[in-house]
């Protein structure tokens, strides 16, 4: 969810208009799924929740005639599948490992038996641009 909220508001800062799309499973199949509502809405360039989704959409754009980057734009998020799609999908990383540590570290200080904690945590990311951003 806070990964729609950043988008949203990075969005709106730039005044820029956007639709928003669910990919119910977050699976591959729903990113090529996903690929035909992105085309027929127009957009030029499309963020997806994670890498998985964005080469879903890549597949699926393919199929449709379209080129990336001259003809749609894809940013993935986790830098998971980058150097295995072609062209190279540009992404947001982030430190995973970091996001561990500070996880165990959280339940290292957590009192047993008191209940729910919650405590947000932010993680800053990179963006990495490659071939599917122009």
């Amino acid at each position: 969810m806070q990964r729609l909220t950043s988008v949203t508001q990075a969005m709106n800062s730039h005044g820029l208009d956007g639709i928003f799309l669910q990919a119910p499973a977050g699976t591959f199949t729903d990113g090529v799924d996903a690929s035909a509502m992105v085309v027929e809405s127009g957009a030029t360039a499309v963020i997806a929740f994670d890498d998985v989704i964005a080469h879903g959409l890549m597949s699926g754009f393919r199929e449709r005639g379209l080129r990336i980057p001259d003809d749609i734009c894809i940013l993935g998020c986790d830098d998971t599948l980058a150097i295995t799609t072609f062209p190279s999908l540009s992404s947001i990383t982030l430190d995973l490992a970091k996001a561990g540590r500070i996880a165990v570290e959280a339940l290292r200080n957590t009192q047993p038996k008191r209940g729910v904690i919650e405590k947000r945590i932010e993680l800053e990311g990179n963006l990495v641009l490659r071939g599917t951003t122009g």
